[in-house]
């Protein structure tokens, strides 16, 4: 009953509509004119259209539209929606091939992309997804695309490169073309000398058709050889201006071992080293250790020539080794140092003086360790004569030689008179030769005799049961700079342990063989294994205090590992005096040295103390030599030391 009661009641208001407007027009009604009329009734939420006897309803809203299960408006992608609102599915202008810009949704849930930007085929600019665009090819040519030669070009639709203009060729067809440098015989006009070089003859590589340089020479302008054959040789060569008029200008490099030629004729007089107080035209070669030990550099020569090694060019570096003594024909110069591998060093072949000038040979070898017999005094070397022999002024084992004040075993009064007077170690089958009783361990010829030999003293000095002790350390220590206090602790020390029993007899020597430069800088004392300080050399030429101070500035003279310094109570010089006489380097022969390689330990203002008041103590024990440094600027190192004892048997 209440459906049938809905069914009434909306009948009556559509007959109501119909044709009601409430003035004229209706049939029988006031104003009418006895037509028919329709009607339209809207309201914002629907809208209601009756038409004769037709009549359709549509509801919407303004900004949603239902369409099956989609629902357009509601920030949100349904069926069949490519967005909504602010709803992209995490699409933008590219994934819909524009090259940038903003994308947006429609009303009716599709992409808006009336705010994307795209490429421009034709604009000359590559953009997007193109691959080139007009003239602008991305860097490309022909030879990219794998062709020889030829004009790359771009398609219409900006989509790959038009090959159509490039063109293959092949090496050896008689042309040059495209990247081929050459072809057979043709050379397109190139010669040695437009390929950078000084001479020689230029070829064409077949296969490849480009340069072979092969037979291409350039000028050495040190070998003393026509390298290029041009009929000028070194400096008179116009391309070795340069390195003629300074060595430093261009520095050939020369490999470790190798064996070079050489001459300065022609060459500069620009820098000197410091073993010499002349010097004449030089070159200069680079060398790269290759291995880390010790180089070894010997140079031979029929003028007088001497050799430095540098930390860099002579223009810049500093001297690390350096030896002028030999001149006239057959002259051998020889000088080592240590190198770590990869360490670059200079070698300068330098005249003694302007005029001096003519061939040379130079030989480069770096070793790993010391070598006892090979000529070069080195690490824990005393001396080094090329070989192995005792009683030759250097003994088999490198570790003494005559005049070191040491009579060392390989040493006698025969063979070193000045370190060997009625000495033990002359206790031997007789050295000199000669006559005597054939059974007797201590005998010698008259020669002998009259050298002192210990055969003239043969029942005090050849009964003797006192025993010489030699202790050494050849490690490396670097003298920290300026770091000298006073205090043993501000030192650096070379530990020198023996195990040896027996109280000492003397302290024959301490050999020191270091490396520093202005000596007066350095304080240097040896401590016992009971730790007595005795200072052997305290700043020569200042009288400061033993505390650091750096003034007064004491000698400027300088100590070479090739020259090993020996203390002893004996010797005539004080270390005091060390660096007064001529010369500026301690020990080096005249004139670049002072000659004097032997003093008595001096204290100066330091703590006292002298070798006699070890007499008796016990030598087991640690030994060692400490060095300080009380002044800025100037380094070293100690390479080696040497103790020599007589001990009781």
């Amino acid at each position: 009953m209440r459906r049938l009661g809905l069914i009434l009641l909306m009948a009556p208001l559509g007959l109501i509509a119909c044709g009601d407007d409430g003035g004229a027009g209706g049939s029988g009604g006031e104003g009418g004119d006895g037509t028919t009329s329709s009607s339209k009734s809207t309201t914002t939420g629907s809208s209601m259209t009756t038409t004769g006897s037709t009549t359709s309803s549509t509801s919407s809203t303004t900004s949603s539209t239902s369409t099956g299960m989609s629902q357009c408006g509601n920030d949100m992608i349904d069926a069949d929606e490519e967005c909504d609102g602010t709803d992209l599915g995490g699409e933008d202008c590219a994934s819909q091939g524009f090259l940038s810009g903003t994308l947006g949704c429609n009303n009716n849930c599709t992409f808006d992309t009336s705010d994307c930007v795209n490429a421009m085929c034709g604009n000359d600019v590559v953009e997007g997804m193109e691959i080139c665009d007009g003239t602008d090819l991305g860097g490309q040519d022909c030879t990219d695309q794998g062709f020889d030669a030829g004009t790359l070009g771009c398609l219409a639709n900006c989509s790959d490169y038009d090959t159509a203009g490039c063109v293959s060729f092949s090496c050896g067809d008689g042309a040059i073309n495209g990247m081929e440098q050459c072809d057979g015989a043709l050379l397109n006009n190139q010669t040695c000398a437009t390929q950078g070089f000084d001479g020689g003859t230029l070829a064409c590589a077949p296969g490849t058709c480009l340069f072979n340089t092969a037979g291409c020479l350039t000028e050495q302008c040190i070998d003393g050889l026509d390298n290029d054959a041009d009929g000028q040789v070194d400096c008179a060569d116009t391309s070795c201006q340069a390195e003629c008029a300074d060595a430093c200008a261009t520095v050939p490099t020369i490999a470790d071992p190798s064996t070079v030629t050489g001459n300065t004729t022609g060459h500069a007089d620009d820098y000197t080293t410091t073993c010499a107080d002349t010097s004449g035209p030089e070159v200069i070669y680079q060398v790269v250790a290759s291995q880390t030990g010790f180089m070894h550099v010997t140079l031979t020569s029929d003028v007088d020539l001497g050799i430095s090694a540098w930390t860099g060019c002579a223009n810049v570096g500093t001297v690390i080794n350096c030896e002028d003594l030999d001149f006239g024909a057959g002259g051998v110069e020889t000088i080592s140092f240590p190198v770590t591998s990869g360490q670059s060093v200079h070698l300068m072949v330098d005249a003694f003086a302007n005029g001096v000038v003519g061939p040379f040979t130079l030989q480069v070898q770096t070793i790993p360790a010391p070598v006892c017999g090979d000529g070069f005094a080195e690490g824990g070397e005393v001396c080094d004569d090329g070989n192995t022999t005792n009683f030759d002024g250097c003994n088999a084992t490198c570790t003494s030689s005559c005049g070191d004040a040491t009579c060392a075993v390989g040493e006698d009064s025969c063979s070193c008179a000045a370190d060997c007077v009625d000495d033990p170690n002359s206790c031997s089958t007789c050295q000199c030769g000669g006559s005597g009783g054939a059974g007797n361990l201590c005998y010698c010829d008259d020669i002998c005799v009259t050298q002192g030999d210990c055969c003239a003293n043969k029942v005090a000095v050849c009964g003797a049961t006192n025993q010489p002790l030699q202790i050494s350390n050849n490690t490396i220590t670097a003298i920290t700079d300026n770091a000298y206090n006073g205090m043993l602790s501000s030192m650096q020390c070379v530990s020198l342990p023996t195990a040896a029993g027996g109280n000492i007899v003397s302290v024959d020597s301490v050999v020191l063989t270091m490396a520093h430069t202005w000596i007066g800088d350095l304080t240097v004392k040896l401590v016992t294994p009971g730790g007595t300080a005795i200072t052997l050399l305290n700043r020569p030429g200042s009288n400061a205090a033993d505390t650091g101070v750096d003034s007064p500035a004491g000698s400027s003279d300088d100590l070479l590992v090739g020259f090993p310094i020996t203390f002893q109570t004996s010797a005539a010089v004080s270390a005091e005096s060390m660096g007064v006489a001529t010369g500026t380097q301690i020990c080096a022969p005249l004139p670049t040295g002072d000659g004097i390689c032997s003093y008595a330990p001096a204290a100066d203002t330091a703590t006292p103390g002298n070798f006699t008041n070890l007499v008796g103590q016990p030598v087991n024990g640690t030994w060692q030599l400490c060095a300080g440094d009380s002044g800025g600027s100037d380094v070293g190192s100690i390479a080696n030391v040497v103790l020599n004892f007589t001990i009781s048997g």
